[in-house]
Parts: structure tokens; sequence; C-alpha cells
């Protein structure tokens, strides 16, 4: 069996400086390896526990255990065009939002509603525009 190539989208958002990595099509070790391979020294504790196993997909941040940098991760295990596929990254792209914009001192409200729908749909359709259309 043909092995499959690693799917990574990575973009950033310059208005407000967030960055965002997100995997596809793979299992949480080749994720982990890849990134470890880029990153030295990031600390993957409490990523993938028991209650992550039979996850979809995942948001979650990793912290460079030297510098303290952050690096925002979204990882989702199958995605192949289907609706249901769009539903789990549309999922995970809101909590990478939420926690980029709360993270930059940005409280979700009224007011502060314009950006946060400004930034999904950044992250949302950058990230449809850098998958392979046949993955």
């Amino acid at each position: 069996m043909a092995k499959k190539k690693l799917i990574i989208a990575r973009l950033t958002a310059d208005v407000f400086g967030a960055a965002l990595t997100v995997y596809v099509n793979c299992t949480p070790e080749e994720m982990k390896k890849d990134i470890e391979k880029c990153l030295k020294r990031v600390d993957f504790h409490g990523v993938f526990n028991k209650e992550h196993t039979t996850e979809d997909g995942l948001y979650f941040r990793l912290k460079h255990s030297i510098s303290g940098q952050e690096y925002p991760v979204i990882w989702i295990k199958d995605f192949h065009w289907r609706t249901a596929d769009y539903g789990i990254l549309a999922h995970e792209v809101l909590h990478a939002t939420l926690q980029e914009l709360r993270h930059r001192g940005l409280t979700d409200s009224r007011d502060s509603e314009e950006a946060y729908c400004y930034l999904f749909g950044y992250f949302y359709t950058e990230i449809l525009k850098q998958l392979p259309r046949k993955l």
C-alpha cells in the first residue's frame, strides 16, 4: 500500500498576528513526528489523551519549552470533502478563532463580534484553498 502524503496547511492572519497549522488525513503520531521535526522542544503534554482517541478533529496549542512561543494546531483525522468534513473543520476553526483572539486579549462580545467573524472566515477559507481537491 502506498504511503499517504501528509497534508498540511499553514496560514497567518497578518491583521491579528495569528498563525495556524492544520494537519489532515494523518494519525496523531504522524503529525507529532512532523511537528517535532520542525519544532524541537515542544510540549505535547495533555494532547491526545485517552479522551481524544475517538475524536474526528482537535484544536490545541503547543508551547516551546525554551522560548515559550505557542503554536496553534488543528488536526482533522479524515477529510475527504464530504459534508460532515466541512462541519468538523468549521468546529475546529471556531475553537481556533475563539482561542486565538482571547489569547490576544479580545473577549467575545457584541462589540468584538465582527473581528471573530472575520478571523473565522479567513482561517476557514484559507484552509479550504490550501487543501488539495483530491485527497
